[in-house]
């Protein structure tokens, strides 16, 4: 759960700061992949950032697409921002199931 946590606060605050952000959050689900025993807390960082990003970046492309949009005169393309908020959350989830799997053939 308390990798869940780090992922949504982290991918709020990549949302908060920019590109520079974005990188943050990325950095810091990734050091905690250095800790060999913690891939259920990894798995839970890149789910929560991949879910986060997920939902705000759908939000933002329906709020868009819509004829009274408030986004300018073209709407963002958010199709790739969706593909890698989609690949991030389904590479923790994958590696939930096998951290899963594993912690199962212990236990």
């Amino acid at each position: 759960m308390s990798g869940i946590v780090l992922g949504v606060l982290a991918a709020t605050a990549g949302l908060v700061f920019g590109t520079l952000g974005m990188a943050a959050a990325i950095v810091a689900v990734a050091l905690v992949a250095l800790v060999p025993r913690l891939p259920v807390f990894l798995a839970g960082g890149l789910v929560g950032v991949g879910a986060t990003w997920l939902v705000l970046f759908s939000r933002q492309a329906a709020v868009c697409a819509q004829p009274d949009q408030p986004c300018g005169a073209t709407p963002l393309d958010m199709a790739p921002w969706l593909a890698f908020s989609a690949a991030v959350f389904l590479v923790g989830v994958a590696i939930g199931v096998r951290a899963g799997r594993a912690a199962g053939r212990r236990g």
